[in-house]
C-alpha cells in the first residue's frame, strides 16, 4: 500500500507517505531517523485522508488498511493517534446514548471500587469467609492488593468529583487515581488539576499524574517516614485539618501503611490521613480497644442505631480504657439489638 503526493511527484509510477520518498511497505528497514520523519507526518496523513484532501490519494490499496498502516508506525514512538471516519452520522438520542455508555466503560473501576468498599465495610462476605482477602481471591481472583487499589481509587474518584473546575474531567483507569492515595484530599485536587491542565484540559495518563505528584512532594508537602504499623491503634489529632475535626480525640485501627499517609478503620469506614494527625496509643491499651471496637463496629455496620446510641458510642471511641459502667451500657446496647 502506498500514499502518492500530487503536489511532488511528476508521475504515477513514484509514490510518496512523505515528501522524504518513505513508501510505507519499506518500513520494516527503516532507519530510527526515518521512522521519526514518518511519525511526525502521521496528523497531517490522517487529516488528509479524513478530510479527502487532493495533497494526498490512494494508489491501490483501502483507506483502512492505510490507516492501519500509519497509527502501526505511530506506535512505535509511542505517539497517540486517534483515526476517526464518519461512516453514518448519529442523531442527538443516539450521541447521548453513546456518550453515557462510554461513561460507563470509563467508570467501570469506580463502580468496583465502590462495590468492594461496601462488600469489606458491611462484612457481605461472613457467610463465606474469615476475611475480605481470603473472599476477594477467592471470589475475583483478585489478590489484597488489588483490591484496595480499587478501593483506594473510588475514594480518589470521588474526592474529585467535589471540585467544580474539574467535574467534566476525571479519571477514566484505576493507574490515573493510583498517585494520588498518597496526598490529603485537598492535594489530590490541586494535584489533578495540575495534570488536566498539563494536557490542556484532556484526561492526563497515569504517568503525568504521578510526575505532578511527584512535583508537589519536592515542594515539599510530604511528610518523613512513618513509624506506625498495620493493626497499631492511634489516636487521631484532627483540630487542623477540617475533614477529621469531627473525629478529633478518637481512636482508630491503622489498616495499611502507605507511603506517606495511613488507611485507618473509623466508625465502619476507611479513612487516609496524614500520619502528622496521628498520635500513638500505649501498645497495653491495644488489646481492650481492639475488642470494643470490634463490637461497636458490628453495631454500627448491621443495626440502624439512633443518635442518641451513636452517641454513646461515640464516647466510648474517645476513651483509651474503660470503666464497669461504660462495659455495661454496650452490653445494653448489645442485649437490644439481639448481638450474641
Amino acid at each position: 500500500m502506498l500514499l502518492e503526493n500530487k503536489d511532488l511527484c511528476e508521475s504515477e509510477s513514484q509514490a510518496f507517505l512523505t515528501p522524504g520518498e518513505l513508501p510505507i511497505e519499506s518500513h520494516e528497514q527503516s532507519t530510527d531517523d526515518t521512522q521519526k520523519e514518518r511519525v511526525a507526518l502521521v496528523p497531517e496523513v490522517l487529516e488528509e485522508l479524513s478530510t479527502g484532501s487532493s495533497n494526498y490519494k490512494l494508489k491501490t490499496e483501502p483507506t483502512e488498511k492505510i490507516i492501519q498502516e500509519v497509527i502501526a508506525i505511530a506506535a512505535i514512538d509511542d505517539t497517540q493517534v486517534v483515526a476517526a471516519e464518519v461512516v453514518e452520522e448519529l442523531s442527538e438520542q443516539e450521541e447521548a446514548e453513546r456518550h453515557r455508555l462510554e461513561l460507563k466503560v470509563e467508570r467501570a473501576f469506580v463502580e468496583a471500587g465502590w462495590a468492594l468498599q461496601e462488600l469489606r465495610d458491611r462484612r457481605l462476605y461472613r457467610n463465606t469467609h474469615n476475611s475480605f482477602e481470603d473472599y476477594c481471591r477467592d471470589r475475583f481472583g483478585m489478590n489484597r492488593s488489588r483490591s484496595y487499589q480499587l478501593i483506594d481509587a473510588a475514594t480518589v474518584f470521588d474526592n474529585l468529583t467535589e471540585c467544580p473546575q474539574i467535574v467534566d474531567i476525571l479519571p477514566t483507569n484505576e493507574s490515573q487515581c493510583r498517585p494520588l492515595i498518597q496526598l490529603e484530599p485537598d492535594e489530590q485536587r490541586e494535584a489533578w488539576q495540575q495534570a488536566v491542565k498539563a494536557v490542556d484540559g484532556k484526561v492526563p495518563s497515569g504517568r503525568i499524574v504521578k510526575s505532578i505528584v511527584q512535583r508537589l512532594k519536592e515542594r515539599g508537602i510530604t511528610l518523613p517516614p512513618i513509624s506506625f504499623q498495620e493493626g497499631d491503634v492511634v489516636l487521631i489529632r484532627g483540630a487542623g485539618n477540617l475533614d477529621l475535626r469531627k473525629y478529633d480525640g478518637q481512636w482508630a485501627i491503622a489498616l495499611r501503611i502507605n507511603e506517606y499517609t495511613v488507611a485507618i478503620a473509623l466508625d465502619g469506614k476507611e479513612i487516609v490521613v496524614k500520619p502528622q494527625f496521628l498520635e500513638e496509643v500505649g501498645p497495653e491499651y491495644w488489646a481492650e480497644i481492639k475488642a470494643v471496637n470490634e463490637r461497636i463496629t458490628r453495631l454500627q455496620l448491621e443495626y440502624n442505631l439512633d443518635a442518641a446510641e451513636d452517641a454513646v458510642l461515640e464516647v466510648l471511641r474517645r476513651r483509651t480504657s474503660f470503666t464497669q459502667k461504660q462495659m455495661t451500657l454496650l452490653a445494653f446496647l448489645e442485649q437490644q439489638y439481639g448481638v450474641c
